[in-house]
């Protein structure tokens, strides 16, 4: 049921694409540019410029209808919940009318290997979530930004992402402290749901070195949980809900301990941030649009694009928390200030970028001003 998997395969066969290729092309081993061609889907393994010794692969799928008056923007697409506005947005044609045809790039697993793309201007824009790797390619220099709220933790409502542990561990969500202590949790290294994972334990009165840890792909968590190799994990929707209905249970609510986390922004590449910023703002006032769509809920023609768009059934698109996003698109500067001071301290990151040093809000703002948005209170 994972929704980056279901993704990949489904952008696969919507431009004609074998994944079977792709896979193909990721396993060879040059250390230069290979591609691999297969009826209209391009397959580039790329060495990294900024991450030496890495590889990068992009599944670019050609866009088959006509593009005469339109801009091409590449976006890298992982199937992932927090990308809906991007989702409604081009199924509502909002991105048509600005004159702008989204082709969809299935990117690299790592964001790291993904910044080099960016910089390079094979991609345009990236929805991620903050990471070390961004604000050290900014602190050398690099030239994407982030540009727009794409999920926030909101203090209210219900819960998009928190800290779970198997079924039959806890008998309530609240375990004391030295219930928790020595627990087995997957946590990587300076990624958004290891800084959240250690904000709960703190408030806990707890250390990460106070528990016994492992670092998992996030598609294998879920499997370790349930088997039990592991007591547990962050996890976020739409894999939330699902572990919820298997009677795993919720004990950290992000929204209790972390409440206005920045934990996905939208990045544009310098594509957008410098060569064709007129581009940038009509991608811009589009996804704003999406935004409005996002924040008017689980209605029916929105779940019907989330099934469309991602690996989701019906039955669970119906029951998922959608992520919290800024109407005006304005992000947590504090938060995200937070996150690259905890990352220094982990000596994943020399130095911060400052408060607002990674960011480029004119976009938003200006995108936000002709659509009559009002500005949100942060």
């Amino acid at each position: 049921w994972h929704t980056r998997c279901g993704s990949a395969e489904r952008n696969a066969e919507k431009c004609s694409c074998s994944w079977c290729a792709a896979r193909a092309a990721a396993r060879q081993f040059a250390g230069e540019a290979s591609r691999v061609q297969d009826r209209g889907c391009a397959m580039r393994i790329i060495s990294s410029a900024l991450a030496p010794l890495t590889l990068a692969v992009v599944c670019s799928c050609s866009p088959r209808a006509d593009t005469a008056g339109f801009d091409v923007v590449r976006v890298s697409d992982r199937g992932y919940l927090t990308s809906v506005p991007i989702y409604l947005a081009d199924e509502k044609g909002f991105f048509a009318k600005e004159h702008i045809k989204l082709v969809y790039e299935q990117p690299p697993a790592n964001s790291t290997q993904m910044l080099p793309l960016l910089e390079r201007g094979e991609l345009d824009v990236m929805p991620t979530t903050p990471a070390a790797a961004f604000y050290a390619a900014v602190v050398q220099g690099g030239k994407s930004r982030i540009v727009a709220d794409r999920g926030h933790i909101a203090p209210t409502g219900c819960d998009y992402d928190g800290f779970m542990v198997r079924r039959g561990l806890f008998k309530t969500d609240s375990p004391t402290t030295n219930q928790l202590r020595g627990i087995r949790f997957s946590v990587g290294t300076s990624n958004m749901p290891a800084y959240l994972t250690e904000k709960y334990l703190s408030s806990r009165g707890l250390r990460v070195e106070d528990m016994k840890t492992q670092v998992l792909n996030e598609t294998i968590e879920a499997q370790a949980l349930e088997s039990g190799a592991l007591d547990g994990i962050h996890a976020s929707e739409p894999h939330l809900s699902q572990l919820v209905a298997e009677g795993h249970r919720l004990i950290g609510p992000s929204r209790l301990y972390a409440p206005g986390a920045q934990y996905g922004v939208l990045i544009f590449g310098p594509n957008l941030t410098v060569k064709r910023r007129d581009i940038g703002l009509r991608f811009m006032k589009a996804y704003l649009l999406g935004i409005r769509e996002v924040n008017r809920g689980l209605i029916p023609e929105n779940i019907a694009i989330l099934v469309k768009r991602t690996s989701l059934d019906s039955r669970a698109a119906k029951s998922i928390c959608l992520p919290a996003m800024n109407a005006d698109g304005a992000v947590n500067l504090e938060s995200m200030l937070d996150f690259q001071d905890w990352v220094v301290r982990r000596k994943k990151l020399e130095r911060t970028t400052g408060i607002d040093g990674a960011v480029d809000m004119s976009f938003a703002r200006q995108a936000a001003k002709e659509l009559g948005i009002e500005p949100s209170t942060r």
